[in-house]
């Protein structure tokens, strides 16, 4: 939803509440209101969140805004609030927040969410512990009611196909291997974030995984360079989550039908995208493993 008046409509806010909207002096945080209150990063900068939560932001009601960035993070905010109810520390609440951000689809939103996440928690958990509505809180750092935010959705409706706010969930739960859903979700991520980068960010990628295969680096990066128009293309156009997580035998379906699956571990270092694609990579391992044991079996 664009609203290009949200800033104004802290400003008029601040100005029936108290008369400060003129400037004060030189500095900014000599603005008053209007200036503090029109962002988190504005009220922490002048020492006024406190001040924005309880005369303004409590008291604001803005036009509601259903665009897929602003209801993934009131989901986010709504889940941090349980979280801080919970008595969870300031790191798990920042992770919700974090790791929330991350899965947002459009990079340059999704790199400014976490830095707020990151830079932000004492202010956003002020926030959460506040009365102010989970819209109210993505606005105020700038996921809901922008209309900066709704250009960059406009422009790269390519990434946000397929993206489903509320199937983000965060909460202690880390995606399992072996589960369908958190597979298929992982690779349609992953499909999205290839479309959002530049071929060429896409090769220094993957010429970059190659790096890390000790001898095999060489040979790697000569395929890499010899075929990516076919991997650019099949990972753009023709890979679906459907096909791969069948293919790994991520999902029951194909899991019943061989008879081979075992669930594999799931490490948690605090990378949850990273844990599930060691975990795809390692069961896929294993399966062509056995498989070419069978086959050497059966030729012998």
């Amino acid at each position: 939803m664009k609203l290009p008046g949200f800033g104004l409509a802290l400003l008029l806010a601040a100005c029936v509440l108290h008369g400060e909207a003129t400037m004060l002096g030189s500095r900014k945080c000599t603005f008053g209101p209007s200036y503090w209150c029109h962002s988190i990063q504005n009220a922490k900068e002048c020492n006024a969140v406190n001040h924005c939560i309880q005369t303004i932001w409590e008291n604001l009601a803005l036009p509601e805004d259903n665009d897929d960035i602003c209801t993934l993070c009131k989901n986010m905010v709504k889940e941090a609030r349980d979280q801080l109810l919970s008595n969870e520390t300031q790191e798990e609440i920042r992770e919700v927040f974090d790791g929330s951000c991350r899965l947002i689809p459009i990079k340059l939103i999704a790199d400014e969410c976490v830095d707020i996440a990151n830079d932000f928690i004492p202010e956003l958990i002020d926030t959460l512990a506040s009365q102010m509505n989970p819209q109210l809180v993505c606005a105020t750092a700038g996921l809901c009611n922008s209309a900066r935010v709704d250009k960059l959705i406009s422009e790269n409706q390519v990434a946000l196909q397929g993206f489903n706010p509320n199937a983000v969930k965060h909460s202690g739960e880390h995606p399992q291997p072996g589960d369908c859903e958190s597979c298929r979700d992982f690779i349609a991520r992953t499909i999205r974030l290839v479309k959002t980068h530049s071929r060429a960010e896409l090769m220094d990628r993957l010429i970059a995984i190659c790096g890390r295969f000790g001898s095999l680096s060489d040979g790697c990066s000569a395929l890499v360079e010899a075929n990516f128009d076919d991997i650019y293309n099949f990972l753009t156009d023709q890979l679906t989550p459907e096909d791969f997580c069948d293919l790994v035998e991520m999902c029951e379906n194909r899991m019943h039908q061989s008879g081979q699956y075992t669930r594999p571990a799931l490490s948690h270092s605090g990378d949850e995208p990273c844990d599930f694609c060691e975990a795809i990579v390692q069961h896929w391992r294993e399966i062509l493993t056995a498989n070419t044991t069978e086959e050497n079996s059966k030729r012998s």
